[in-house]
């Protein structure tokens, strides 16, 4: 009889530690509501940017090219924020960033703009839609150069282009001072100071070796204007 007492009330101890772990979870979500808005705010950006994005893309179809220069201008405005008229019909209600400012967005400076990226900066610096090793210094270059990966950390692109660039890492080099595109037989021709298709640098070991393979872990995206990667 005196075991059965003891069993109970073990069993009473750990139902009130139940009770008191999931209390103090409730106390701790109510008294950190900053961590709980600054995900509401991230899914808002990201919706935001689906919407930008799919309006891009239709207006692609429409005109054959993404947005001029001139017309992101006008979306970088901070007046433009919930206008109905500033990329109507494709977009009504232009959106931006629930801190109250634009979204970043680039594209090339031509007539007929190929491609565009939009970016911005998450609050939840754990986020899983971040880039796997983003704030590790020097693995990643974004925007037009003038930003940076404390500025931004998620974005969307055209379906040709990543919303980011990825630095040149460790290990590799150029010959030549300039990027290389990977051939269909596997081999890098140098292409002096401009990007195009699959480019890559060389690896320091494949200096030194005599080949001129590209190693994966040195590819990288093409930057705007035909520019060299992460100058």
């Amino acid at each position: 009889m005196g075991n059965s007492r003891k069993a109970f009330t073990l069993i009473e101890i750990l139902v009130v530690m139940a009770i008191l772990g999931l209390m103090a979870a409730i106390v701790a979500a109510i008294l950190n509501p900053t961590a709980l808005t600054g995900r509401g705010h991230d899914a808002k950006r990201k919706r935001d940017l689906r919407r930008i994005k799919i309006a891009f893309e239709e207006y692609f179809n429409d005109k054959g090219c993404y947005p001029t220069e001139d017309i992101l201008a006008t979306l970088r405005l901070r007046s433009s924020c919930d206008s109905r008229t500033v990329f109507s019909p494709w977009l009504t209600s232009w959106p931006c960033d629930p801190n109250g400012q634009p979204y970043y967005i680039f594209t090339e400076r031509t007539e007929c703009p190929k491609f565009f990226r939009i970016m911005v900066n998450l609050e939840n610096k754990k986020d899983t839609d971040i880039p796997d090793g983003w704030y590790d210094r020097g693995n990643y270059r974004v925007g037009d150069g003038t930003l940076g990966i404390n500025e931004v950390n998620y974005g969307t692109s055209s379906t040709n282009v990543l919303w980011y660039d990825r630095a040149v890492l460790e290990g590799c080099g150029r010959i030549g001072g300039g990027c290389y595109y990977l051939t269909p037989g596997g081999v890098c021709n140098a292409l002096g100071q401009s990007c195009r298709g699959s480019n890559c640098f060389l690896s320091y070991t494949d200096m030194w070796g005599g080949t001129n393979n590209c190693a994966d872990f040195c590819k990288v995206e093409c930057c705007e204007n035909g520019v060299v990667c992460n100058e």
